[in-house]
């Protein structure tokens, strides 16, 4: 029980672990512009190129929106980003709101799932206008809201000042610094 608090709401985002097996791994939604269009940005997690390119049946998919092809992201270096911007609406402005990635056998290769109730890793509210919520390094398992979109560049969870954040990473993973909008970490 917290005392004081007469309710609370908890933002979840639930996305499988990465692991080598998942070569394309959802890496950063902007689900709400505030300027511009809704995005997602893919990051080839092998060490070899990828090709979306026309014929290759490559799928994006969300909740709100009907599925996407990838053609016109052509191919992904090993390692490397491309964004699929979206057509107007084609994400929810709010919660739930679920993005797949599937091949071109159909299979889905990755999901990302932003919600107030799915099990995962948690966030401490939906991307507000203008935040993306990612991957706080490209390809890891733990997710964080972004207030500065890293739209097509790699996802660097920033320390403040002058701090390192690979000297003040934590036993759960957190920085010290790092804690959400009420303080707490």
């Amino acid at each position: 029980t917290i005392h004081g608090l007469n309710h609370f709401t908890v933002f979840i985002l639930t996305t499988p672990a990465p692991d080598n097996t998942q070569s394309i791994l959802i890496n950063e939604v902007l689900p709400n512009p505030s300027a511009g269009a809704e995005w997602v940005e893919l990051y080839n997690n092998t060490a070899g190129v990828i090709d979306l390119s026309a014929g290759t049946g490559w799928t994006i998919d969300s909740a709100t929106g009907a599925p996407q092809s990838l053609s016109a992201l052509g191919s992904i270096p090993a390692g490397g980003l491309v964004v699929f911007e979206a057509p107007a609406g084609w994400l929810s402005d709010t919660a739930p709101e679920t993005v797949t990635v599937s091949n071109e056998t159909g299979a889905a290769v990755d999901t990302v799932t932003i919600s107030l109730t799915s099990p995962g890793f948690a966030v401490n509210r939906y991307p507000a206008a203008g935040e993306s919520v990612g991957r706080s390094s490209n390809g890891s398992s733990q997710w964080i809201i972004f207030t500065v979109p890293t739209k097509g560049t790699s996802n660097v969870l920033a320390a403040p000042g002058s701090k390192s954040v690979a000297s003040t990473i934590e036993a759960h993973g957190f920085p010290t610094w790092y804690s959400d909008d009420t303080g707490t970490r």
